[in-house]
């Protein structure tokens, strides 16, 4: 069984506390958490598992933090759902729907949902698509990647990047370039990742650094990082096998980390499953 079918039966047969229900909880929290959400952990996971929310410590709640923690999840089984379908315009546009659903986007005319940005935006000095470029910068993008038959995780950081430094809609761009991001490892093969908020420091500055100074491998291996902790991830999960079967790409098997591997971030592994598994969660309806 390949990683995408296991996320399947893991999802359709309620599975409780595997993979699926893990990777759901922690990837909306860390993608929404790096564009500010003030949910943390736990209010994540109450939000997936009762569809309610603790308001623990008495701070307030933004209700588009919320609306856009349940429609992470949406979006997370819409990619799973499509992981074969190739990236369109026309497919990038749904997922920010089904991201930005319900918010108050949805009233506001300036920042639409579902369709590309209608003002400037701008993200610190990088220069973004201006209003009346992004269809064809869009087009271009998806053009060539969609010509490009094998897709290695380098291949997938340059589309990440120049994904992102278009900056197609009013709000949503990181989140939905995350997710397409997630989608196009399942499809190719390729160990998918989450990326962690608590090293967003690295992940904007190896955005930077390919988008202002034309040096990629500072994205690839912060990439690769989070790929080698997502695959341990796996292990401990007891997942032996390939990402996707119809591809003769990544393996994940029963090998211990080597000796070098393990001293280097000790922690890492035992903070992702600590962090979520020590929440109270009961079983789903």
């Amino acid at each position: 069984m390949d990683l995408i079918t296991r996320l399947k039966v893991e999802r359709d047969g309620r599975v409780h506390g595997g993979i699926y229900d893990i990777t759901q909880k922690h990837f909306a929290y860390n993608s929404n958490k790096i564009e500010g959400s003030r949910l943390t952990e736990e209010q994540t996971s109450f939000i997936y598992e009762t569809k309610t929310i603790a308001n623990i410590g008495g701070t307030g709640i933004k209700i588009d933090d919320l609306v856009e923690t349940n429609n992470h999840f949406k979006c997370f089984d819409y990619i799973i759902n499509t992981v074969d379908e190739q990236l369109t315009e026309d497919y990038v546009k749904k997922l920010h729907s089904i991201l930005k659903a319900g918010t108050s986007s949805e009233y506001n005319e300036y920042a639409p949902v579902g369709r590309y940005k209608v003002f400037e935006n701008e993200v610190g000095q990088i220069a973004t698509a201006a209003v009346d470029q992004v269809e064809e910068t869009m087009y271009s993008l998806l053009l060539g990647y969609n010509f490009k038959k094998e897709k290695d995780l380098s291949y997938l950081a340059s589309f990440h990047a120049r994904f992102e430094q278009i900056h197609p809609f009013a709000d949503g761009n990181g989140r939905v370039g995350r997710l397409l991001l997630y989608k196009e490892c399942l499809k190719e093969g390729i160990t998918p990742f989450i990326v962690d908020d608590t090293r967003k420091a690295d992940y904007y500055n190896a955005l930077e650094q390919f988008q202002v100074y034309d040096n990629h491998q500072p994205l690839i291996d912060y990439f690769a990082s989070e790929q080698k902790f997502y695959a341990n991830y796996l292990k401990n999960k007891g997942f032996v096998g390939k990402i996707n079967d119809s591809k003769d790409r990544d393996v994940i098997n029963k090998k211990s980390k080597s000796a070098d591997d393990s001293h280097k971030k000790p922690n890492k592994t035992k903070v992702f499953l600590l962090s979520l598994i020590h929440i109270s969660e009961p079983t789903r309806p």
